[in-house]
């Protein structure tokens, strides 16, 4: 039902852009064929654009890409967004144990019932234009039926008792009773056959059944209306090039104008917005810079189209990719883990390691639950200093728990830590770190506060980064931008302070700390092919067996030191 809502706001705001086009551009022209036809396509392509995914653009230039990319995000997050208010148990165990206040949960509790009464609301206005679709076709059958049948000029007339303005249904015409053989009958006629031939009151079938879906739209009553127009445009020139009198011609459509509702399926021989109609015949034929509007319509129409066509492809991959990664829970220790790209470090030894995870609150150690107070020591029994954690941790978990659980790692002093992602794939995707011992330990590794007075005393260039602004790429360009710069002037006297808070995620920590790891290690490997011709990759694969490469491999670490300090204290 999510998709629904979603799917009809996609075609609503496509709807939008496209009728604006025509507003703005076409809507005072006089290419009526064309008009009509553009009407038309806007509701095909609103209808079938949030549904394509095709791969029309694989240009890789940043300037082209960059805007599909912004807009594929947004898409991904306003469904996520639907997502996630129509499903409160998914939206509560999100939530911090702190933050589960009465009113939240009662909130959460009321969203299925939201949702339902939304359903209920648009199903109803959907039978209601249905319904009254139904009625404008009775009565017309009404009106066949009471009426007399005749055959005048080739066309089927149905003369009818009432007092009515003369239109057409299909292949029929429908006039007033009292309306006599004559010049005004004959012109009526070759306006109504127009109609009949051009196929109009089948558009006016398409639409109205396509506003029945888009009833709470008011932009495709206006279209609707406006392909009236423009179907009468069209029947009025033609019947005009048939040689009738213009002035003539006019003066009928004032002699005949009769006070009377026009349904929305029929054509109106005199409907209200005559004026327009008068106007339309007189006003000069579009030129060049008509013609110019319509190739700049088109042209935009198709590049929005293409566009969007593109987005459904990245979105549609994007839920590829999710749903691939959901496979990979289970080997996971069914903990969601955060997607993030491949990593280049591999943990060759796990003889000496710990596996930990956090999910729902919840602390294991290797398949134990633990509470929090007794972790410390248990990691003291169970481990040695040069063991390495292994963290498995939920992507929606509060950090506010997971700096709790560093804190007993460094009070422990077990400092190595390997965060475990996933790639899209579904493979494990390793992040090594080193947490700063606890202020006042015994370890020989002094971590002071890196803060703007730290920074000012000792001459430090400090880039300061909050872990859960921007997107990573973000993060490892404005970091790899900073690092470079540096290091082109020999200067090593730097430090990348990232900072995150209790109300963050884990995937935005661990996402970001993937990211600015990576700002490096792509200055490692421009290093590396500028001075040794060979891959960074392939020197970290060699220097544990090769004096030679682990030499090289230190040279690159002293030349671009990574110096990244998360101060896991930071609270807001």
């Amino acid at each position: 039902m999510i998709s629904l809502i979603v799917y009809l706001v996609e075609v609503s705001a496509v709807l939008a852009i496209l009728y604006a086009l025509y507003w703005l551009l076409l809507r005072r022209e006089t290419f009526f064929s064309f008009n009509r036809f553009y009407l038309l396509a806007i509701l095909l392509l609103s209808m079938l654009i949030p549904l394509l995914d095709i791969d029309v653009l694989p240009i890789e230039r940043k300037e082209v890409q960059q805007p599909i990319v912004d807009l594929t995000e947004l898409r991904a997050t306003i469904y996520n967004s639907f997502t996630d208010w129509a499903n409160p148990s998914e939206s509560k165990r999100l939530l911090n144990d702190s933050l589960k206040s009465n009113e939240v949960l009662e909130k959460s509790r009321s969203q299925p019932l939201l949702v339902s009464i939304l359903l209920m609301v648009y199903f109803l206005g959907l039978l209601t234009v249905i319904v009254r679709l139904l009625v404008v076709l009775i009565r017309i059958h009404r009106f066949k039926k009471s009426g007399h049948l005749q055959v005048i000029q080739k066309l089927n007339v149905v003369r009818v008792p009432e007092l009515i303005g003369p239109f057409s249904f299909l292949s029929i015409v429908f006039i007033p009773k009292e309306m006599k053989e004559g010049a005004d009958l004959n012109q009526v006629l070759a306006h109504e056959r127009i109609h009949i031939r051009e196929g109009h009151s089948y558009d006016l079938l398409f639409v109205q059944l396509i506003a029945a879906g888009l009833w709470f739209n008011p932009l495709v009553w206006q279209l609707l209306k406006s392909l009236k127009k423009t179907h009468e445009y069209i029947a009025d020139k033609k019947t005009i090039d048939q040689g009738y009198s213009l002035v003539a011609y006019q003066s009928l459509l004032l002699r005949q104008l009769i006070s009377t509702n026009s349904f929305g399926l029929i054509h109106h021989f005199n409907l209200t917005f005559i004026k327009q109609r008068i106007a339309m015949m007189n006003i000069q034929k579009s030129g060049w810079k008509g013609k110019v509007k319509v190739a700049l319509s088109v042209f935009c129409a198709v590049v929005f189209s293409l566009t969007l066509m593109q987005c459904n492809t990245g979105i549609d991959e994007q839920v590829l990719q999710e749903s691939q990664s959901s496979a990979a829970i289970e080997a996971n220790d069914g903990v969601d883990v955060p997607l993030i790209p491949a990593s280049h470090f591999k943990l060759r030894d796990h003889s000496t390691t710990v596996n930990l995870t956090v999910d729902n609150n919840t602390v294991t150690v290797n398949g134990e639950v633990v509470e929090l107070e007794g972790l410390t020591s248990l990691i003291e029994d169970i481990s040695e200093e040069k063991y390495a954690m292994i963290l498995r941790i939920d992507r929606n978990q509060s950090m506010s728990l997971v700096r709790e659980v560093q804190r007993e790692l460094r009070r422990a002093n077990r400092l190595k830590v390997l965060y475990i992602g996933q790639t899209a794939e579904g493979q494990m995707s390793e992040v090594p770190i080193k947490l700063p011992p606890l202020p006042g330990s015994n370890s020989k590794f002094y971590v002071p506060k890196i803060d703007d007075a730290y920074a000012k005393e000792n001459n430090l260039s400090l880039l300061k980064i909050r872990m859960s602004e921007n997107t990573g790429p973000e993060q490892q360009q404005q970091v790899y931008n900073f690092a470079k710069e540096h290091v082109a002037q020999q200067n090593t006297n730097y430090v990348v302070s990232a900072r995150f808070s209790d109300s963050d995620t884990y995937g935005q920590y661990l996402e970001s700390i993937y990211y600015l790891q990576k700002a490096f290690y792509q200055l490692y490997e421009e290093q590396a092919q500028s001075k040794y011709g060979e891959s960074y990759i392939d020197i970290l694969d060699k220097a544990d067996t090769s004096d030679k490469y682990a030499e090289i491999y230190s040279n690159l670490k002293k030349e671009a030191p990574m110096a990244i300090s998360i101060a896991e204290d930071y609270l807001e």
